[in-house]
């Protein structure tokens, strides 16, 4: 794919922006009056009331609702204090034996079941008008009961659940202001059962950020747990089951593409700036959630339209981003709409630009000796979806001098810069996630004219701390001795060589004319990126070596992991 033209002036863009100062904007009203909404004094008295929601029965059998203050006019919230209790009844067979399988009810499972003294309800359906069918509003002081059951949730959903439940409920508030079919979620602290989320998302669990691609389907519980917690069911609503008409995920933005600039200023800092450009999917956009490692503190926010080759008219965007321990999810908030085709109305044609500059320290892990471990591969840059939004990119990284970037796409210049060595690299095509590998490398580079693939494979010739500390432990003992990854580089090449030209064979060339293949120093485990391999460190141990650490069991990991992350160019990437 063939960058937009635009973007060959994005660089000079960023400079004159950090030259003019950052675009600041004040934060967005309505966020912080939905994050300080705490019970007003309002309250419905309730007596064997039922909650229906697709597959959850809520049974409320005495007690009090508690509403929170009105956010731009509306409720959105309430806090249940009495006794009460709810139903999960799984849609199909399928989802029972996987909801039983979770909970570890066994195959009897019918349901899943709890009572609760409390319970939170988040809303932007019908659900405020449906408590207040029976009862009416009454006004008073705050409970003081119920201001502690929701400061007790807020705490949870910070430090257990980190997942900005409000940043969810503000999509529905300023995408669509006035809908009533948007998000329904109860917050449950049940008697049997951990702490626990049940939710009906029309914008399919994807959208609560949750952890992992969740997709497209909308009724989840999620339960909040160190040893068993994550999703315990997720399924299609049963309407749309019986009909065979699942919903589809409804997705905000399309990123077309994204120019990422990348300072790796000390040896585990980082700093970027990224420009992403997208076409809005939905009418009247504002609230745009962001991939972003919490590490990586957002510093400014800005945004323009495209207009044809002209310079962007760059104005500032608030955005949302907790404390980095805590509900961190980011999203930049638009301060009006962002524009249609004509005369406001939605096209394909609109084309928004979003910058993000960001900063944050040991987002890199150094293992010793010029050996680096990338962490959060999927969110070290700011991006509105990996594996789910294929783009084109044009990196740019800067790193100190005698340290290297291996990344994602095909290398289009070097240069230095004072003491840092500059490299840009460019996809060949829009790939699902861009990735690097960095430190020290040696390079052995074949072309492999079977397959049409130029490989070259990167290792280390430092000696990480792990070996350190193996010798260490092991000494007096057969000790792992001088790893010569360089000479077991050519294992590797031999292994991606033959990768190469079976996997063509059957599945057909790929996009990309090159495959980098990098060691890296987590022991066990390797990872594929489009273009870029990570091999664990024990792909380059030799049999002996890892004879000497007990590690026979190993053979079959090492003889396959090559071929199972090169296989992934395909499954994964393309499939």
């Amino acid at each position: 794919m063939t960058r937009h033209p635009l973007l060959s002036a994005l660089a000079g863009a960023v400079l004159c922006a950090a030259l003019a100062g950052p675009l600041a904007a004040a934060p967005d009203p309505t966020y912080t009056a939905l994050r300080g909404a705490r019970p007003d004094g309002r309250t419905i008295a309730v007596k064997d009331l039922a909650l229906d929601r697709d597959v959850f029965h809520f049974q409320f059998d005495s007690g009090t609702f508690h509403l929170l203050a009105p956010v731009d006019g509306r409720t959105v919230g309430a806090v249940f204090v009495g006794h009460g209790s709810y139903r999960l009844t799984p849609a199909t067979p399928n989802e029972r034996r996987q909801l039983a399988l979770f909970s570890g009810a066994g195959e009897g499972l019918e349901s899943l079941s709890d009572s609760f003294d409390s319970l939170v309800l988040f809303f932007v359906d019908g659900t405020g008008a449906e408590l207040q069918l029976k009862t009416p509003v009454e006004k008073g002081a705050p409970d003081a009961k119920a201001v502690q059951v929701y400061e007790s949730w807020l705490k949870r959903q910070r430090k257990d659940f980190k997942v900005n439940f409000h940043l969810r409920v503000l999509q529905d508030l300023l995408n669509a202001p006035g809908a009533k079919t948007g998000l329904f979620l109860a917050l449950i602290d049940g008697k049997k059962t951990p702490p626990a989320l049940a939710a009906i998302d029309p914008n399919g669990a994807e959208a609560l950020q949750l952890g992992g691609r969740l997709g497209g389907e909308d009724v989840v519980f999620y339960v909040a747990d160190s040893t068993k917690g994550g999703v315990w069911y997720l399924s299609d609503r049963k309407t749309e089951l019986a009909a065979h008409q699942p919903h589809p995920e409804r997705v905000l933005a399309d990123a077309l593409d994204y120019r990422i600039e990348t300072t790796v200023e000390k040896g585990d800092d980082l700093a970027g700036t990224a420009i992403v450009r997208f076409h809005p999917l939905v009418p009247g956009l504002r609230v745009l959630p962001v991939l972003l490692m919490p590490r990586l503190r957002i510093s400014e926010a800005s945004w323009a339209v495209e207009a044809g080759g002209a310079e962007p008219a760059w104005q500032p965007a608030a955005w949302v981003q907790e404390d980095q321990d805590d509900d961190a999810g980011a999203a930049a908030v638009f301060p009006q709409p962002l524009p249609g085709e004509k005369g406001g109305e939605m096209g394909k044609a609109t084309t928004v630009l979003l910058r993000l500059s960001y900063r944050g320290d040991k987002v890199l892990r150094d293992v010793g000796d010029k050996n680096y471990v990338v962490g959060a591969r999927e969110s070290w840059y700011p991006n509105l979806g990996v594996f789910s939004d294929p783009a084109a990119f044009e990196l740019v990284y800067r790193v100190p001098a005698g340290n290297e970037v291996i990344s994602v796409g095909r290398k289009t210049g070097e240069r230095t810069e004072g003491k840092l060595a500059v490299s840009t690299w460019k996809t060949e095509g829009p790939v699902q996630v861009a990735g690097f590998n960095y430190g020290k490398f040696k390079k052995l580079e074949k072309k492999d004219e079977d397959s049409k693939l130029q490989l070259a494979v990167y290792t280390n010739p430092g000696t990480p701390d792990i070996v350190r500390e193996i010798n260490a432990a092991m000494e007096g003992g057969p000790s792992l001795g001088v790893v010569n990854t360089t000479r077991l580089a050519e294992g590797a090449m031999a292994d991606g060589i033959n990768s190469a030209r079976l996997f063509t064979t059957y599945f057909g060339p790929l996009p990309q004319t090159q495959v980098a293949i990098t060691q890296q120093s987590n022991f066990f485990f390797g990872q594929s990126w489009p273009s870029l391999i990570f091999l664990p460190y024990i792909a380059f141990l030799d049999s002996t070596q890892r004879q000497r650490l007990g590690l026979l069991g190993a053979k079959d990991f090492v003889d396959q992991v090559g071929y199972h992350e090169f296989a992934h160019q395909w499954w994964g990437h393309l499939v």
